[in-house]
């Protein structure tokens, strides 16, 4: 795969990350009435690096609906396209599971951060590289599991395939959260229906303010391979999130 910049910045001051049409068009048309509405300012962005200087990894705490959308409005800032890796059954969705695919995001098969198809997560993983390795952008929620509303600032552990794909392409993970973004379409706790967990957000779009905060980017210790011990990889995603945890954390 080949990740080019559209156009140079010779010919233009937009220097920016390719994707699918759809991605920039979609952008260019609902960011501004989203920024105007949730009043969104993007804190720190340049902790980003901005497209042409390598791919990126960026790792999301995932507390609403829409956060992934407004973290990927800050990353426009830096050129970037964010492509999202999310659950398989999000893609068998109708309208959504189309648009996903036109995005450009890559489908995982887990159930709340948990693999159901082994050979599968390797395949998505796989493509998650080639972008990286191209030069692009992957956003991972780490977690795997969007945080309730009403459960406070609790966070799930970040699991490990994020610090085995920056292991794998040799790119640096930067930390992102948008704040305020939980209380757009309110997630709610799980409610148990034949021994499934079913979530559901409120059907209110309130217009919060949002603050779209970028870290700095996180590197992999140098000691650790994908033959490491899986508790030091779990570690090391610990290690992660607790610098994801100190953009929640942070009152600005």
């Amino acid at each position: 795969m080949e990740i080019k910049a559209e156009p140079t910045p010779a010919e233009s001051p937009y220097y920016r990350e390719d994707a699918p049409d759809l991605y920039w068009r979609l952008l260019k048309v609902l960011a501004p009435p989203i920024r105007r509405m949730h009043r969104v300012k993007i804190i720190d962005h340049k902790k980003l690096p901005q497209f042409g200087k390598g791919g990126v990894i960026v790792a999301g705490i995932h507390n609403g609906p829409l956060d992934a959308a407004l973290i990927s409005v800050g990353a426009a800032s830096q050129g970037r396209a964010v492509r999202w890796v999310a659950e398989d059954d999000l893609f068998k969705a109708p309208v959504i599971g189309g648009v996903l695919k036109e995005l450009g995001c890559i489908p995982i098969a887990s159930n709340r951060g948990k693999s159901t198809d082994p050979e599968q997560v390797k395949q998505a993983m796989a493509a998650a590289a080639e972008v990286l390795n191209a030069g692009g952008t992957v956003g991972i929620f780490p977690a795997g599991v969007i945080h309730p509303f009403f459960e406070g600032n609790s966070t799930f552990p970040f699991k490990t395939g994020v610090i085995r794909l920056a292991i794998e392409t040799g790119v640096p993970i930067v930390p992102a959260w948008a704040r305020g973004a939980n209380a757009i379409f309110p997630w709610l706790s799980p409610v148990s229906i034949r021994d499934k967990k079913v979530y559901a957000a409120l059907p209110v779009w309130t217009p919060v303010e949002v603050k779209v905060r970028f870290g700095k980017p996180f590197r992999v210790k140098k000691n650790l391979s994908m033959d490491s011990p899986h508790e030091e990889l779990k570690a090391e995603a610990a290690r992660l999130e607790q610098a994801a945890r100190a953009l929640f954390d942070d009152p600005e």
